[in-house]
């Protein structure tokens, strides 16, 4: 299990949504396929904002 540090919140899957700018279903569908990382909370899924940006990044399109 991975530690967390306080200048790292967790998040709920809406609001990893709206950052993402994506719906809802789709962070469902990327978690569903392991793209993206979660944690357990009690009986819910939180979201870090690092482990949003890293995925962001890594799937980022480069255009020339």
């Amino acid at each position: 299990m991975r530690a967390v540090a306080l200048q790292n919140p967790l998040m709920k899957r809406r609001v990893a949504a709206a950052l993402m700018n994506i719906s809802v279903s789709t962070v469902d569908r990327l978690v569903r396929a392991g793209d993206l990382p979660v944690y357990k909370v009690g009986g819910s899924i939180r979201f870090s904002l690092c482990d949003l940006e890293n995925y962001l990044q890594q799937t980022k399109e480069v255009t020339a």
